[in-house]
């Protein structure tokens, strides 16, 4: 059994910003969004299949914020509600997971390839006096991660653990599927979320100039799984 209590602490800000989770009343299920790990994909799968039921297509808007109005969460439920219907066993609780390696990667990327992101980065490695180079190093991101306070007026949730984004040390998940193996994982869950699996689509992947089998070296590798060893461990992941 959660508690309230228990929820703020691990979601590790009192007003809930980031909070993502997200509950469909209609089928009861409860979508625990792990930032970097087919989240948009998901997104847009679950909103396809709720729309669908109500006779809708996805508006021309941003994919967070029809999130927001098509299904619950704590902006419509409120703290105590969210964490009773948490504790149901009637509601389905998933999430899904990806290997620490290429979520790293991933987040690295996304970070690198945007106008913004020069003087938002330079800002941040800044603060931990890591010296600063565009286009962004990899190593160099690397360490700002390992200096990286997560604090709540800090808290980015694309780069801290999966264990901590998911809440896995306070709240139990009826399943956890793999960005590895998502379509098969989505098959199996077909039924109880009343989806569509094979309607999943690889969006928002983006082709870089950097594979990842050149960033990821063995002193990368070994870098990523000291930071995320909780991940490693929790996931089940093989260094």
């Amino acid at each position: 059994m959660i508690t309230l209590d228990q929820l703020k602490g691990a979601a590790q800000t009192p007003d809930h910003i980031g909070l993502h989770i997200y509950v469909s009343m209609r089928h009861r299920w409860i979508y625990v969004m792990n930032l970097k790990a087919a989240s948009t994909s998901m997104r847009e799968l679950l909103l396809q299949t709720e729309l669908g039921f109500r006779g809708e297509t996805l508006p021309p808007v941003g994919i967070k914020r029809t999130m927001q109005t098509v299904f619950d969460g704590i902006h419509t439920l409120g703290g105590e509600r969210l964490v009773e219907i948490l504790n149901d066993p009637s509601f389905f609780k998933f999430t899904v997971a990806r290997h620490p390696y290429t979520r790293t990667v991933s987040t690295f990327q996304k970070k690198s390839d945007k106008d913004a992101m020069p003087v938002r980065m330079q800002n941040l490695f800044a603060a931990y006096n890591i010296p600063f180079t565009w286009p962004m190093q990899f190593e160099a991101f690397l360490s700002f991660l390992e200096q990286y306070d997560p604090s709540p007026e800090n808290l980015n949730r694309h780069w801290i653990s999966q264990a901590k984004g998911t809440f896995s040390s306070v709240l139990k998940l009826d399943h956890i599927a793999r960005l590895e193996t998502l379509n098969s994982d989505l098959e199996r869950m077909a039924t109880r979320l009343h989806i569509e699996p094979k309607a999943l689509k690889k969006i928002n992947q983006k082709k870089t100039n950097t594979p990842e089998s050149i960033l990821l070296t063995p002193s990368a590798k070994a870098r990523i799984h000291a930071l995320y060893k909780d991940d490693f461990e929790q996931f089940n992941y093989q260094p």
